[in-house]
């Protein structure tokens, strides 16, 4: 291929030239999908309007996976595959991708005049039980730390209990205190 005394030009690109195509080549559908995003969930919402969930579904997930998405981007990504789930009558997965979207906004209230009644009854449903499960883990969390509280309440009590009767000499005697435990006197003033 090159006469026996002559090597190629670019001989470490020669040898590296593949390698390095097959990286390229690698990372470029990850970095597609990065820069489609916005393009891919806009054309799911167009799936979704359309009546193919799948499509949407399989887009939206496409992105999810992509992991590059900011906190909008995810709330509609999140929206829409709940959309699209329910489209489907895929309930858990309509659950766990609201629930996903709650996590990232709280507060979300569903539009009444744009988004179905489905979709907005699963969300109250979802920010429910996620109140219930708070309110689930905080009454543990408050009997263990209430009986703790308590004693250490009582214990105070008893402590304060022992400490007023020490010091006011009573010990459980009848009677006046005896002489030598009495103070003097104070003097006279000129």
């Amino acid at each position: 291929m090159f006469p026996p005394n002559r090597k190629p030009r670019n001989h470490r690109l020669a040898i590296l030239g593949p390698a390095a195509l097959l990286i390229l080549l690698g990372s470029a559908p990850f970095a597609a999908a990065q820069e489609k995003c916005p393009e891919q969930i806009a054309k799911a919402e167009q799936a979704y309007i359309n009546g193919s969930f799948d499509e949407a579904i399989v887009l939206l997930t496409t992105c999810l996976e992509a992991g590059q998405l900011n906190p909008a981007e995810k709330l509609r990504v999140y929206k829409l595959l709940g959309l699209a789930y329910i489209g489907k009558d895929y309930v858990e997965q309509a659950q766990s991708a609201i629930r996903k979207l709650l996590e990232l906004v709280p507060q979300y209230e569903p539009d009444p005049a744009q988004d179905p009644p489905g979709f907005a009854n699963m969300v109250q449903e979802m920010k429910k039980a996620i109140a219930a499960q708070k309110q689930q883990k905080e009454p543990a969390a408050v009997k263990k730390g209430g009986k703790k509280k308590w004693l250490w309440i009582g214990g105070g009590v008893v402590a304060a209990g022992v400490t007023v009767v020490a010091l006011s000499g009573g010990g459980g005697e009848e009677g006046p205190a005896p002489a030598s435990r009495l103070l003097p006197n104070p003097p006279d003033l000129p």
